[in-house]
C-alpha cells in the first residue's frame, strides 16, 4: 500500500516529536521508519491495514494549514469546520471517514440537517465541541405515528441526534472503526418539539476521547427548540469498533 503526503503549507511536523499537542490521546504510531518531509509527493510503503494507519494519521494533522492524506490515490479526507446535509449524506453512504469507518444514519434516522461547527478543542471541557440543526417541519415523519391527533417528536429520537453528532466527531477526529453508541447518564426533557416549531439547535461538549484498546468518545449534551432548551444529557458515550 502506497500513502503520500502532499504539503499545502509551510508549517512542518516531526515523527519523533513526543511533545507535538497533536499527538494527545492518540495512542502509539505504528512502527515505519521516520521519513523527511519536504515539498512536493513522499511515498511511505506500510505494512499496517489501511484503514488503521489513515484513522492515525488523520488524528495528527490538524484540518488547516498541514498536511493532506490520500491513501492508495483512492480516498481522501481532509476535515472541515463545518458540514451541510449533501455532506451527512454522503457520512451516511461512507464517503466522509472511508470504508469501515464512522458513518451517519441515513433518512429518515439521520437527525441533523447541518453541522455548523466542529472543533478539537473549546467547550466546557476544552475537549471539543460541535454545534448542528434540524429544521423541524409539520410533514416530519414521526409526527403522523407519535401520537395521532398528539403529534410530537419523540425524545430519544432527541438524544439519537446528539449520539450521532457525537459518532460524527470521532470519525472526524481520525478514530478508526464503526460507530456505536453505548449508554448515557443523566438525561432531562425540558420542552416539547411540536409541528409548530422552526428549529432544533443541538449542541456537545466533548468530556473526554479515548483511543486505545477501547476508542472512545464521551460528552455532555443539549438540545434547545427555538431557542429554548428542551433536552440535557450527560455522560453520553460513543464506542467505535474495528
Amino acid at each position: 500500500m502506497i500513502v503520500r503526503f502532499r504539503k499545502i503549507a509551510s508549517i512542518r511536523y516531526s515523527w519523533r516529536e513526543p511533545n507535538n499537542a497533536n499527538f494527545h490521546n492518540l495512542g502509539r504510531a505504528p512502527k515505519i521508519r521516520p521519513i523527511s518531509f519536504v515539498t512536493g509527493w513522499n511515498s511511505v510503503r506500510l505494512r499496517r491495514s489501511r484503514d488503521a494507519f489513515a484513522g492515525w494519521i488523520r488524528g495528527i494533522f490538524p484540518t488547516t494549514g498541514g498536511w493532506r492524506l490520500l491513501v492508495s490515490d483512492s480516498f481522501s479526507f481532509e476535515p472541515k469546520s463545518s458540514y451541510g446535509l449533501d455532506d451527512l449524506l454522503e457520512c451516511g453512504h461512507g464517503r466522509v471517514f472511508g470504508p469501515g469507518n464512522a458513518r451517519l444514519p441515513l433518512p429518515p434516522m439521520l437527525m441533523l440537517d447541518r453541522i455548523t461547527s466542529i472543533t478539537r478543542d473549546g467547550g466546557t471541557y476544552d475537549k471539543g465541541h460541535a454545534t448542528a440543526e434540524l429544521d423541524i417541519k409539520p410533514d416530519l415523519w414521526f409526527f403522523d405515528c407519535h401520537f395521532e391527533s398528539d403529534p410530537v417528536m419523540p425524545g430519544c429520537l432527541v438524544q439519537d441526534a446528539v449520539w450521532q453528532m457525537l459518532g460524527f466527531f470521532a470519525g472526524w477526529c481520525g478514530l478508526p472503526g464503526r460507530g456505536r453508541a453505548l449508554s448515557c447518564g443523566k438525561v432531562k426533557l425540558s420542552e416539547q418539539v411540536l409541528p409548530t416549531a422552526k428549529l432544533l439547535s443541538f449542541e456537545v461538549n466533548v468530556k473526554r476521547v479515548v483511543n486505545r484498546r477501547l476508542v472512545l468518545a464521551v460528552a455532555d449534551a443539549t438540545a434547545k427548540v427555538d431557542g429554548e432548551t428542551a433536552f440535557e444529557a450527560e455522560d453520553l458515550r460513543v464506542a467505535l469498533f474495528t
